[in-house]
């Protein structure tokens, strides 16, 4: 009862102040952001030999300046883009919009529930209502994990319809799925570390930080000293393209990186409640009841 409690309250936190329809609404706006581009992108190259006929034609005589190839581009370099906007480039696109843009209001609406109650001490309210702590983490860990793996899952369907619509072309269903699933999965665990860190510190808006930047620059240095495997960062790979699944190693190295995920995971949340007893959160000493 307690944590079917909790999770009510969680809900109503994050439904409140127009927090979880914020983050859907730019879940959605940054998914659909880089695949309307790369179609606008689509319209102009195409549209360019047009434009520099066009062009021509209105400079008139000889003695006018001709707008000339090199004055537009290479064709060679613009043939070569074109066949850079493709259905599955463009679905990747909106799917690193919600995995690396959208996460950060994701976070920053977290703040109030991942270590601001502590800051500001509200939690007090739960304790003397005789919530267990490991009830009041329990409920924040389905809550906002849930969330974050339905709405990247429902947002990048959403996002697959659009890219079809626009370039008029489907993916194979295990591509589509190896997508999907990689990039929920990925975004469970930075919600689930962001609990962790802003529940045992206090320092909600730090860990969002660090977080943000970290899955910014770490993924990259990882792969710079060719050691990005057999962690959750690694996950990027298989929703950015990059994974190659041809093999059983590599199947197997997919598997082993949703396990080690899914392990971190859970080791998050269990440390999230040791650390949370341990510190022992006396909120009376700032509110002098002891002296009473």
């Amino acid at each position: 009862m307690q944590i079917k409690a909790g999770v009510k309250k969680e809900i109503i936190f994050f439904a409140k102040t127009f927090r979880m329809y914020g983050v859907l609404i730019a879940m959605i706006a940054l998914a659909a952001l880089s695949p309307l581009m790369l179609k606008a992108s689509e319209v102009i190259f195409k549209n360019l030999p047009e434009i520099e006929t066009e062009i021509n034609m209105l400079a008139g005589t000889e003695e006018n300046i001709t707008i000339t190839e090199s004055e537009f581009g290479d064709n060679d370099a613009i043939l070569e883009m074109q066949e850079m906007i493709s259905m599955d480039f463009a679905y990747i696109s909106a799917i690193s919009g919600i995995t690396g843009n959208a996460i950060l209001v994701l976070l920053l609406c977290m703040l109030g529930t991942a270590g601001g109650e502590q800051k500001k001490r509200s939690i007090i309210i739960p304790n003397c209502s005789g919530l267990k702590p490991v009830n009041y983490i329990t409920s924040k860990y389905i809550v906002y994990p849930i969330f974050a793996f339905v709405s990247t899952i429902v947002v990048s369907i959403l996002s697959y319809f659009l890219c079809k619509a626009l370039f008029g072309a489907s993916l194979d269903m295990a591509v589509i799925l190896r997508y999907i699933l990689s990039a929920s999965l990925y975004m469970v665990f930075l919600v689930s570390l962001m609990l962790f860190m802003g529940i045992t510190t206090g320092k909600a808006g730090l860990s969002a930080t660090i977080i943000y930047v970290g899955a910014t620059i770490i993924p990259s240095i990882l792969s710079l000293f060719k050691i990005n495997k057999y962690n959750p960062f690694a996950l990027q790979h298989y929703f950015t393209g990059f994974a190659d699944l041809s093999t059983k190693a590599n199947k197997l190295e997919l598997v082993l990186n949703v396990l080690i995920t899914i392990s971190l995971i859970v080791l998050f949340y269990i440390l999230t409640v040791v650390i949370f007893n341990a510190r022992q959160i006396n909120n009376s000493k700032k509110i002098g009841i002891e002296s009473v």
